[in-house]
């Protein structure tokens, strides 16, 4: 069985790798989209794992909720910044909002499953936070095809299909913990596809940031062509 600490370890180290390589592609490409709001995702999410790694998953109801927000919240950042841009309304204030608005409706729904959870409040807020996540993943991929429409970047592909297979492994998660919660499966199995499911979605980070820098690099050769052309 794969070991929990080890893989938010790992998670941490990834997402701090993956937020300094599309930095320093930001830094070459500035007008690339969707980097930057990344970057942060990949911080203020590895902030979440952090406080797992140390606190352990359900040490408390405090840091449990404190770490799913922070977690959402990269998620929920880099959703609005794809929603955002394809309409134009591109803005910092905007995207914060938007972030603000989905974490306030994680937190409200949060107390209010953990207070009426009769015993099973925790393994339901778990469920939530996986679903959340999973909504939240597959409207990230449905902007990113969006994107291909006014841009035509063709590696944005690769960043839809890890956004569509990182919703699929928060749907195993949360189907595995209502399975366990129903005493369908027992907490051993349970157990072993919450711990893929951590380590598809460390891969699918790496596949995410690769995208990115893909798109980057592919906006700035379509822009030299551009250029070369017009000269």
């Amino acid at each position: 069985m794969l070991d929990f600490k080890t893989l938010y370890l790992v998670a941490a180290v990834v997402t701090l790798s993956g937020a300094g390589a599309v930095l320093l592609t930001w830094y070459h490409h500035r007008d690339a989209p969707a980097l930057r709001a990344w970057a942060a995702a990949l911080l203020v999410g590895n902030l979440g794992a952090v406080i797992v790694r140390v606190a352990g998953p359900f040490s408390s109801i405090q840091s449990t909720l404190v770490s799913n927000l922070l977690i959402i919240a990269g998620f929920a950042l880099i959703w609005a910044n794809q929603y955002l841009a394809n309409r134009d309304r591109l803005g910092v204030s905007r995207q914060v909002g938007f972030t603000v608005a989905v974490c306030a409706a994680y937190a409200v729904l949060f107390a209010v499953i953990f207070s009426a959870g009769a015993g099973q409040g925790m393994r339901s807020t778990s469920v939530l936070f996986s679903l959340f996540l999973a909504v939240l993943s597959l409207a990230t991929a449905w902007e990113f095809r969006r994107g291909m429409a006014r841009d035509g970047l063709r590696s944005r592909i690769v960043v839809v299909w890890a956004f569509v297979a990182m919703s699929l492994a928060r749907l195993a998660r949360a189907t595995a913990v209502s399975l366990e919660a129903t005493n369908v499966i027992d907490g051993k199995l349970s157990l072993t596809v919450t711990g893929y499911a951590l380590y598809a979605t460390v891969i699918l980070v790496l596949a995410i940031t690769y995208g990115l820098i893909q798109m980057a690099n592919e906006a700035a050769a379509r822009r030299d062509e551009r250029l070369f052309a017009g000269g």
